[in-house]
């Protein structure tokens, strides 16, 4: 990429075409039912402490790698653990079968082991489903920790709905990396059984233990899967890699050196109920996936672990969490760079005091930095429910963060409807939340964050 500076009208026809583009990308789940318009850019006096005028980055794009299986679960926190649970996205067969491991105390919960018996239980398998697009290309990789007994031709993973092209089905898999490649047919609701006996039959005593499954959707040229991604995550890596898949088997990975990437890459999004909820297809998710929606296939890696109720200083504990978390599942990938630090309406509804809220965001900042990152501020929204002295908290608050020198979008300025409500627009009816959906007030705040993202150079 070119270094250099934009002119305005340049970067606004940039931006819309963003836009577009988003809208198709759809957080890397398929296209969205609609194509509708997008909210208006604004690069204004809403962005504080950035350029006036949209920054390249001369620097190498990193690889962006998404993890489309299904990956929040409410009692995980930003993941989606292996395990038959209300809150899990993983079925099983039989179902409730005793036949299963699900291991979630080993490698930070990703794993399970299938347990097939000769004359009992002759197929067992963990099952997974991903929404496929016609045309698409996907790849469903995991790792055979170890292997008993005789596994022949009934198979250890196989594609139960859905039609493809490419490699539906793998037989006796390997220790180690192993993937299917496909590219949908027609557009449907993809299963995907891994375990004993998927196919048929297994007609002997056998067991295996899988981990680190993943699903990504990937460029038609792709013949490999990417390094590990947890669910429902994306990393972003700034070197090459390629590898060889024979027979289902991946072999002889070839990594190239490091190189330096753009400083908005890797993005880490705290928050409260504003920040949990996930991308579906008719909600399009809270502001963190608005963001990834905006900025289309743009090589930015995006994470979020709100927390619902959270006030300022509690979400200051999702950062050594996410942080953590990265390192252990994914020790390659580019460190979060940039931390988007939502937070403040709880403390508001709490009557926390300007001094204690100052207190809480002051460490959040001083936590932020001390792992690298840049933090980008966000005034507190509006609260419709504010008493009088709340919101003069709440006012005084805003004021102070524009003073600190941080990078800041003025949420608060942007949703507010003149009389310190939200916006009908933007309000999902409760005047606290903002609204779900393709032009929601989630998505305006979504489209800002993706702009001032595109702001911040090297």
């Amino acid at each position: 990429m070119v270094a250099g500076i934009m002119t305005r009208r340049e970067w606004l026809m940039l931006v819309g075409r963003l836009g577009v583009i988003g809208a198709a990308a759809a957080v890397g789940l398929g296209s969205p039912v609609q194509a509708q318009t997008r909210p208006s850019a604004s690069l204004n006096a809403l962005f504080l402490n950035v350029s006036p005028r949209p920054i390249i980055s001369s620097r190498a794009d990193p690889r962006l790698v998404e993890n489309i299986l299904g990956g929040i679960s409410s009692t995980a926190n930003g993941y989606d653990v292996y395990r038959k649970d209300a809150s899990s996205a993983w079925g099983d067969f039989p179902s409730s079968t005793a036949a299963i491991t699900w291991g979630y105390d080993v490698d930070g919960g990703q794993w399970f082991q299938a347990n097939a018996t000769a004359g009992g239980i002759e197929r067992v398998w963990g099952l997974i489903t991903f929404p496929a697009t016609i045309g698409e290309k996907y790849i469903v990789s995991f790792t055979v920790d170890s292997k008993t007994g005789t596994h022949g031709a009934a198979g250890n993973a196989t594609f139960g709905t859905g039609t493809w092209s490419g490699t539906t089905t793998i037989n006796n898999a390997a220790l180690g990396r192993n993937a299917m490649i496909v590219t949908a047919t027609s557009s449907a609701s993809a299963q995907v059984r891994i375990g004993v006996g998927v196919g048929a039959n297994n007609g002997a005593t056998a067991s295996m233990r899988f981990s680190n499954v993943m699903v990504e959707r990937v460029p038609s040229d792709r013949t490999y899967p990417s390094e590990y991604v947890r669910p429902g995550e994306q990393a972003v890596f700034n070197y090459s890699y390629s590898a060889t898949v024979t027979s289902g088997a991946v072999s002889a990975p070839t990594l190239g050196a490091a190189y330096t990437s753009p400083r908005r890459s890797s993005i880490l999004m705290l928050g409260d109920s504003y920040a949990n909820d996930p991308w579906t297809a008719a909600t399009f998710g809270d502001f963190p996936w608005q963001t990834r929606r905006f900025l289309g296939r743009q090589q930015v890696a995006i994470n979020a672990y709100g927390q619902s109720g959270a006030r300022i200083d509690q979400i200051t504990a999702q950062i050594a969490t996410a942080v953590s978390r990265q390192a252990s599942s994914t020790p390659t990938a580019v460190p979060y760079s940039l931390c988007v630090a939502h937070g403040g309406t709880n403390d508001i509804a709490q009557s926390r005091t300007l001094v204690q809220m100052q207190a809480a965001m002051t460490e959040q900042i001083n936590t932020i930095l001390s792992y690298g990152m840049l933090p980008i501020l966000v005034t507190v929204a509006p609260y419709n429910a504010a008493s009088a002295g709340q919101q003069t908290v709440m006012d005084q608050y805003n004021a102070w963060l524009k003073t600190l020198g941080y990078p800041l979008y003025d949420l608060n300025a942007d949703a507010n409807d003149g009389n310190n409500d939200l916006k009908a627009s933007w309000d999902a009816g409760d005047g606290v939340h903002l609204g779900a959906g393709f032009n929601s007030g989630a998505a305006r705040y979504g489209q800002r964050l993706a702009d001032l993202m595109m702001l911040i150079g090297d």
